[in-house]
């Protein structure tokens, strides 16, 4: 998160807003959630659990959309051995 979502602030770190003083800890922990599981998935698809990868960039995704999650997602989705697939489906969805 770079801006407070209450008042636009830039954030400058720690839990509290600079400018409106807003408890921003819970914004932060599920933003922190999100990364980690986008790195599990990677960690999972190098693994070759697939479908357990394509879980944990989803539960991601709904904690906040980065194109990491949505990449691990979107080859979990295509599977082993359809990069080629995966790559159209990338390309696709850049135009959206």
């Amino acid at each position: 998160m770079q801006r407070c979502p209450v008042c636009r602030a830039a954030i400058k770190g720690g839990p509290d807003c600079r400018r409106c003083r807003a408890d921003l800890s819970a914004l932060l922990k599920i933003e922190q959630e999100a990364e980690n599981l986008a790195r599990q998935a990677v960690r999972l698809w190098a693994a070759g659990a697939v479908g357990a990868a394509a879980e944990a960039a989803r539960n991601s995704l709904a904690l906040k959309a980065t194109p990491l999650a949505e990449v691990i997602r979107i080859f979990a989705q295509c599977g082993p051995g359809d990069s080629g697939k995966c790559s159209v489906v990338l390309f696709e969805n850049e135009d959206n």
